[in-house]
């Protein structure tokens, strides 16, 4: 669950994520939100990273480099296998698209 909705007048609404991850923003409790802003920023699995440097490695295309050079970064959230998935993925996609 990442928050309970109360609209006025209603009662209140349990708002569920449909993926795993870690919650990276949610508004303040309290908050009145417009309809159509933000609730909440998740962050994806690590598992869900994997699968798609996985997938990726066999089929991306050079304009998807760029969202994979930020897991090749020795960052506290991004684990070593996933590090290094990015790399062989990275260097994979150049190398398909250099022949």
């Amino acid at each position: 669950m990442i928050a309970k909705l109360a609209p006025s007048g209603s009662q209140i609404m349990e708002i569920r994520s449909p993926i795993p991850g870690r919650i990276r923003f949610v508004a303040q409790t309290g908050a009145n939100l417009a309809q159509g802003s933000e609730l909440a920023v998740i962050d994806r699995a690590t598992e869900q990273v994997w699968e798609a440097l996985r997938a990726l490695y066999l089929i991306g295309q050079p304009e998807d480099i760029s969202s994979i050079q930020p897991y090749e970064r020795d960052l506290p959230d991004v684990s070593n296998d996933v590090r290094q998935q990015a790399e062989q993925t990275e260097k994979a996609i150049r190398a398909k698209s250099e022949k």
